[in-house]
């Protein structure tokens, strides 16, 4: 196996092995952040309803509910590329076959299959960064990551909205750039030895061993997290913008580039802010900010008031995401990692699923106001879940 990356909280070095983990980390965010600036085109264009385009993300985020844990196994087994490569052409595959969608149930079904080959991605680059990184410079990885990840979010919204304004099928086309860095997984990533042979049964029977109070709090923390981003956040601003403000796809994408440019910037620091405050505190104060920012979105007298919320929120999830990782990644050992992290997957993915669901909700009962109010309301639940975690110290290794 290749020799870990050196790394510190001030410098990254630019190894192959790290590069390709942060080319990992920016498909495994394309699948949604590029497309959202389009919902409203593609709405008008299938005379669907905001709750209807919502759909695509849930059918996106749904297969990863269901294949994170067989595929975290696999990766466990056989070795990180083994999944890797396959599922980035899968990725790459089905999301190009999206922009050639006459119809909006084909276009629902690729986005399913384009979803079975996003499964394993969110999980697996931040279990890479596990392998190779301990205590704080894990967290500095982690926080590094986060700030790749926020760039991706940055950049993707403002690409995918310039090419909607063209035309609503172009920002479907962007998958495959996944092509390339199946290229680079399956050549730069170190080979992970194979574990001990062993029945799924047993495999995952020691998963659930490790189980404790603090890693189910993180992961409904993590599930949590994503109903807000997914739900309230990425699939209603853009509809306030369009119908309260009547704004381009290009400026919705500039609106979710503030945001991640927020995500970067605080991620970018997160291992001395984590050491200074500790991860509990940094992350109860995360979801006060999103409660403040759920607040803001909705009764904003003009976009600049929704550039502020949304630069809040994006501070917050440089706090929370990466955070959370980090701490999971951490508590667990490198035979079951890739399981516990797919584990983790899986409430990200349920997040992401359920929160166009729940805002809906909202917005069926509330309007766009009802929206927000979801996510308020999930922000407090958070809260609420993460008060009663003793906080973890940070190694030093």
């Amino acid at each position: 196996m290749s020799a870990p990356i050196e790394l510190d909280a001030e410098r990254i070095r630019p190894t192959p092995a790290l590069l390709t983990i942060f080319a990992i980390t920016l498909m495994a965010v394309l699948g949604v952040a590029s497309i959202a600036p389009a919902f409203p085109r593609v709405a008008r264009v299938f005379d669907a309803t905001p709750g209807q385009i919502g759909g695509l993300i849930t059918a996106f985020t749904l297969p990863g509910v269901f294949l994170s844990p067989l595929l975290g196994a696999w990766a466990d087994r056989f070795g990180r590329r083994a999944v890797l490569v396959p599922a980035l052409l899968v990725f790459a595959g089905a999301g190009v076959a999206c922009a050639f969608a006459s119809d909006l149930s084909v276009l629902f079904a690729l986005r399913f299959l384009q979803g079975v080959g996003a499964a394993p991605l969110g999980s697996l680059n931040v279990t890479l960064i596990g392998d190779l990184y301990a205590g704080r410079r894990q967290v500095a990885a982690m926080g590094a990551n986060a700030a790749v990840l926020s760039a991706g979010t940055a950049v993707y919204p403002v690409v995918g909205g310039f090419l909607a304004g063209i035309d609503w099928h172009w920002p479907f086309s962007l998958p495959l750039l996944a092509v390339p860095v199946a290229l680079l997984a399956a050549t730069k990533l170190p080979d992970h030895p194979l574990g001990e042979p062993e029945k799924l049964t047993a495999y995952f029977r020691r998963i659930a061993a490790r189980l404790d109070r603090t890693r189910l709090t993180l992961m409904v923390a993590s599930l949590l997290t994503f109903v807000v981003l997914y739900g309230s956040y990425l699939t209603y601003v853009p509809f306030v913008l369009d119908s309260r403000f009547a704004l381009s796809s290009k400026a919705i994408g500039v609106v979710f580039l503030v945001a991640s440019i927020a995500t970067m910037l605080v991620s970018s620091w997160l291992a001395p802010i984590t050491e200074r405050v500790g991860r509990r505190r940094l992350l109860i104060g995360s979801y006060g900010l999103y409660v403040l920012s759920m607040a803001i979105v909705p009764l904003a007298p003009s976009p600049a008031w929704i550039f502020v919320g949304s630069a809040i929120f994006g501070a917050a999830n440089g706090m929370n995401i990466p955070t959370l990782a980090s701490w999971l990644a951490a508590s667990v050992d490198r035979d079951v990692r890739a399981g516990m992290m797919a584990l983790n997957a899986v409430a990200l993915r349920g997040g992401q699923t359920l929160g166009p669901v729940i805002a809906g909700a909202g917005f069926a009962f509330g309007g766009i106001e009802g929206a927000f109010a979801t996510g308020v309301v999930v922000s407090v639940a958070l809260m609420c879940v993460v008060a009663g975690l003793a906080s973890a110290p940070v190694d030093p290794a």
